[in-house]
């Protein structure tokens, strides 16, 4: 790869690297191997990305679109969106609709911190999939469409902290 571009990670590709530039795919299970920072758009498209204990630094956006990211003891800091979402463009501009991703935080330290908004329109039931850690969000929080798609239970904490005003939208309580 020549002047670090976007990147798909092919199924036997191991994320053993500290800093990636741009945008990067995860189609298939990967564990983080150290601490990584990436400087564009996550994209998280399939199978389960485990941080086991290790922090991962998004520059950009996290958009998944499919499979489980596995927070396991880690820390996830993302400089903007978080959404349980698909993207797509149509006629020149991004839109999004359901996502088949799950967001898994059962351990105590797990950590997440969203300096975006957070929105979810996953298909799949979050129910025993937040039970403990944090989940901070300085912009809005919006739950979309399907129920149980946000369903946190146990010590698990969402904590609203941006500066200004924040607007939380959940279509289904459930």
């Amino acid at each position: 790869i020549i002047n670090g571009g976007n990147l798909n990670l092919a199924t036997s590709a191991v994320i053993n690297w500290d800093r990636w530039p741009s945008d990067l795919g995860i189609n298939e299970d990967r564990v983080l191997q150290k601490d990584l920072t990436i400087g564009g758009t996550l994209y998280l498209n399939g199978g389960t990305l485990d941080l086991k204990g290790k922090n991962l630094i998004v520059l950009g956006d996290l958009i998944q679109a499919e499979g489980m990211l596995y927070i396991n003891g880690g820390q996830l800091n993302i400089s903007g969106d978080y959404r349980l979402q698909r993207e797509s463009i149509v006629e020149g501009s991004k839109k999004y609709n359901y996502s088949s991703g799950q967001l898994r935080m059962i351990n105590v330290a797990d950590y997440v911190l969203v300096g975006g908004s957070f929105v979810t329109q996953s298909s799949y039931s979050h129910s025993g999939y937040l039970t403990a850690g944090i989940l901070e969000v300085k912009g809005d929080f919006e739950q979309k469409y399907y129920g149980y798609n946000f369903y946190a239970t146990g010590t698990h904490k969402t904590i609203l902290s941006g500066p200004g005003l924040q607007r939380v939208t959940f279509e289904k309580t459930e």
